[in-house]
C-alpha cells in the first residue's frame, strides 16, 4: 500500500458521518444481491403426540414427569389445546351445583392463623392479627 492510498484511507476514516455513511451505502448496494421471498407461512398446528410418547418420560424419573406437564402447560396456556386436542368444559345444567356454605369466621380465622404458624408461611402486608383479619375479610 503506498503512502498516498494510506493517507487517503485515514482521510476517509477522519472524514465526516455524511461522507462515511455515503461510501458504506455505495459498497453495500455494490454487495446487495435481491432476497429470495419467503414463502407463506402457515400458522403452527401442534402434531398429534402417539399414546406412548409418554411412557419413556414416565421411566426416566421425576423430572421426565416435571418436563412432560411444563410442556403440557404451556401447550394449554398458549394454545388452549392439550396433546393437540381443543378441551371444553362440561357443560352442566346451571345452578345445579350445591352451594356451599361460609364457614364461620372465627373458625376460619382459628385455622388461616395455625397455619401460619406452624408452617412459617408468610402472607405479605400481613404482620398482626388486624391485618390477618382484613386480609380474611372477616367483619366483627
Amino acid at each position: 500500500m503506498s503512502l498516498s492510498e494510506k493517507l487517503e484511507a485515514a482521510r476517509v476514516a477522519l472524514g465526516k458521518r455524511k461522507e462515511r455513511e455515503r461510501e458504506l451505502q455505495a459498497a453495500q448496494a455494490q454487495q446487495a444481491q435481491p432476497l429470495p421471498v419467503p414463502a407463506k407461512a402457515e400458522p403452527w398446528k401442534p402434531a398429534p403426540v402417539p399414546a406412548r410418547a409418554a411412557a419413556p418420560a414416565a421411566a426416566g424419573g421425576g423430572s421426565g414427569n416435571k418436563l412432560l406437564a411444563g410442556h403440557l402447560a404451556h401447550e394449554f396456556l398458549a394454545h388452549g389445546t392439550l396433546l393437540g386436542r381443543r378441551i371444553e368444559p362440561s357443560r352442566g345444567a346451571p345452578g345445579t351445583a350445591p352451594a356451599r356454605a361460609e364457614p364461620d369466621p372465627k373458625r376460619r380465622y382459628a385455622e388461616v392463623s395455625w397455619l401460619l404458624m406452624a408452617s412459617g408461611a408468610h402472607v405479605p402486608g400481613v404482620v398482626n392479627p388486624t391485618q390477618l383479619g382484613r386480609w380474611l375479610q372477616i367483619k366483627d
